[in-house]
């Protein structure tokens, strides 16, 4: 962490830190550069991005001067530790005292859980291996109450064995390290001590061999630390290396805001801070009956064709197609396991995972490996000690996903025709850049017919947090949804919880009673659904603007 502060003399803008204009546009120049180079941060201005206060205030005749010459500095990377700053005048100078208070507490050096290592997926010894295990696994089926429990146990023996396979490939990988690196110096020892050159060429296929070594080392940590834009690697060093704590650490949460007003880093207090929070964010609420019958008057409804089609029983077929189209590169959930092991080992995973999904559809319930996700939290802008300005995203089992995905790929065929074509957001064919397009036409409109009309931007807060479950299952059976489709959309909830991760661990679980989550294939068509009988009362209530033979 990069923490620099002083008097610059100068200020980067004017229009909030000086009473007049900026006078050393050079030195601005200078330090712009700087600041650009070491990506730092204004620490001052971060908590109080608004506010005017000096630093130095000078009398000259009737010449009042101020400015915030006196300033710190931080990386941008490391803003998250960040207190408070404060500005407080002395008696001893015409300058005031510049106070910063950061967390220096050392960030997690663990992982909250388990994650499989996807270079594994290359080594064929162990993809073998795994295929017997899993043969083996599979005749212990009539152990478990069920197939959803001999499910779960399953995953965590896939952990046990990916483990266990992993420590014998890293003693292994150490061996042969150290074996590289004792023969060259060996062989650099001998050349410089008996002059022999032939043994050059020996000596560069062993630093080759090193080197492909470390690079496959620089790989992993530029994998795991999600730099997927950079393209070409310059030769391994630790700065290689520390981008992956790097990027952790700025997404870390280094201190709380506690009910009682107090900050804290001490990871226990902020873990319980966060289970407090969200408790109370994922709580259920009464929804007003009257109020919903108003809601959903005049919603259209689905065909009983498409009704029908939406309700067939689960396709082997449709897990296949959902597991191809599955993005790689994401974080698994708490079972450790990503989409790429799935979409590897489908052939021999895949028809086990359909049998377990007909017996969940049949009891209305799934695993309960699939019902629990990590929740990981992302900074926001504003003050990071608040918990409401960090972003919870669900990292969901990647089983779970799959079969989110094929209820996903079953609606979107039929969105369009219940959802009114203003609302493009997740609907297939339709863009944001449609509603841009009818603003800028309706700006046109308006300056060519000298017609003055007003336009409103509502930003919902915790929008896909606070969407009710039963209120928006009431709407889909409003729109026509059938009993099956509904109920496989009622199992993606039902016993849904989610652990919190905070200081390199993970919080006690958390019910969620209301929410959709962000990171399920099907949220933002779930979040349409539930938002359009809002938007159809809008429609029918508000007196928009009518130009004739424009039919708008």
């Amino acid at each position: 962490m990069l923490v620099i502060g002083g008097d610059w003399n100068c200020t980067m803008d004017f229009t909030k830190d000086r009473n007049g204009e900026e006078p050393h546009s050079v030195s601005v120049g200078v330090l712009r550069d700087i600041i650009n180079q070491f990506d730092l941060v204004d620490i001052w201005r971060t908590k109080h991005p608004n506010t005017r206060q000096y630093t130095w205030v000078k009398v000259s005749g009737a010449r009042v001067s101020a400015a915030r010459l006196d300033r710190f500095y931080m990386s941008r990377n490391q803003s998250n530790r960040l207190l408070g700053a404060t500005i407080l005048p002395v008696g001893f100078s015409d300058h005031h005292i510049t106070m910063a208070q950061l967390s220096i507490s050392p960030g997690p050096r663990q992982a909250s859980y388990w994650k499989f290592n996807v270079k594994l997926l290359q080594d064929a010894t162990f993809c073998s291996g795994f295929q017997i295990f899993w043969e083996r696994w599979g005749q212990r089926r009539e152990e478990y109450e069920s197939l959803s429990q001999w499910w779960d146990v399953g995953k965590v023996q896939i952990r046990l064995f990916c483990q266990q396979y992993t420590a014998l490939s890293s003693s292994e990988a150490r061996r042969v390290l150290g074996e590289l690196e004792r023969s060259i110096s060996e062989m650099e020892v001998e050349m410089v001590g008996q002059g022999n050159v032939s043994l050059q060429a020996n000596l560069a296929e062993l630093r080759r061999d090193l080197g492909s070594f470390f690079q496959v080392k620089a790989k992993g940590a530029l994998v795991r630390a999600r730099f997927s834009m950079l393209k070409e690697m310059d030769a391994p060093s630790s700065f290689f290396f520390g981008l992956e704590r790097q990027s952790g650490e700025a997404k870390g949460m280094h201190c709380l805001r506690l009910s009682d007003g107090r900050v804290t880093s001490v990871v226990g207090e902020m873990r319980e801070r966060t289970v407090e929070f969200y408790t109370e964010l994922y709580r259920a609420e009464m929804c007003d009956p009257v109020c919903a019958q108003v809601l959903f008057a005049g919603l259209p409804k689905l065909s009983l064709a498409q009704r029908d089609e939406m309700d067939i029983p689960l396709l082997s077929h449709e897990l296949a197609e959902a597991v191809t189209q599955m993005s790689p590169g994401r974080a698994p959930g708490v079972d450790g396991l990503p989409v790429e092991f799935y979409k590897k080992f489908w052939g021999i995973i895949g028809q086990d995972f359909f049998c377990v999904l007909r017996e969940c559809v049949g009891v209305g319930v799934l695993p309960m490996s699939c019902r629990r996700a990590a929740l990981t939290l992302l900074p926001k802008k504003g003050d990071l000690c608040e918990l409401k300005n960090w972003r919870p995203v669900a990292l969901l089992c990647a089983d779970y996903k799959i079969f989110a995905k094929v209820l996903s790929n079953r609606l979107k065929s039929h969105l369009d025709s219940i959802v009114h074509k203003d609302q493009t957001y997740c609907v297939p064919g339709r863009s944001i850049t449609d509603n841009l397009f009818l603003i800028r036409d309706m700006l046109d409109l308006s300056k060519g017919s000298n017609v003055n009309f007003g336009l409103v931007s509502l930003d919902q807060e915790k929008a896909f947090d606070r969407v009710d479950h039963e209120y928006l299952f009431n709407v889909m059976s409003v729109f026509g949804f059938g009993k099956s489709f509904l109920t496989c959309v009622k199992m993606l909830y039902a016993g849904a919880s989610c652990m919190v991760k905070v200081g390199g661990g993970l919080s006690r679980p958390v019910w969620v009673r209301r929410g959709i989550r962000q990171g399920c294939p099907l949220s933002g068509q779930l979040y349409t659904l539930a938002i359009e009988p809002f938007l159809g009362l809008l429609r029918r209530r508000l007196q928009g603007v009518c130009w004739t033979g424009m039919g708008v």
